[in-house]
């Protein structure tokens, strides 16, 4: 193995794990907001340990991270709507999908390197 293969496996698994702090995040944000609609500790929790252990099954996984994204369009959607109209929350909102939906799935390739 070259270096330069080296250098790169370990910049790709330092890129994938700042997205899985993104990602868990996220995770974290959705299960305290399940909590708190409904006034439940038990929703919360079961919210948090459902989408964690849901990330190690492929078609689980792939319903999370789909939902998680579009999310991230919807959000931008609205932002750049309501300030730059609706073409723009369009191409912005693409855009949000884009990323956030790239940096779901390193995040999930470095969740699945941990896991084996």
């Amino acid at each position: 193995m070259e270096n330069n293969e080296v250098r790169k496996g370990v910049t790709n698994a330092s890129f994938n794990e700042e997205n899985a702090n993104f990602l868990f995040g996220e995770i974290a944000i959705v299960s305290v907001v399940s909590g708190i609609m409904t006034n439940s500790w038990w929703v919360g929790g079961a919210c948090l340990l459902f989408l964690l252990i849901g990330l190690f099954f492929k078609t689980i996984a792939t319903v999370i991270l789909v939902s998680l994204s579009l999310a991230w369009g919807w959000i931008s959607y609205s932002i750049g709507n309501y300030f730059w109209g609706f073409d723009a929350g369009i191409v912005i909102a693409i855009l949000a999908v884009l990323v956030s939906g790239g940096m779901h799935l390193s995040a999930l390739e470095w969740a699945r390197d941990i896991g084996e």
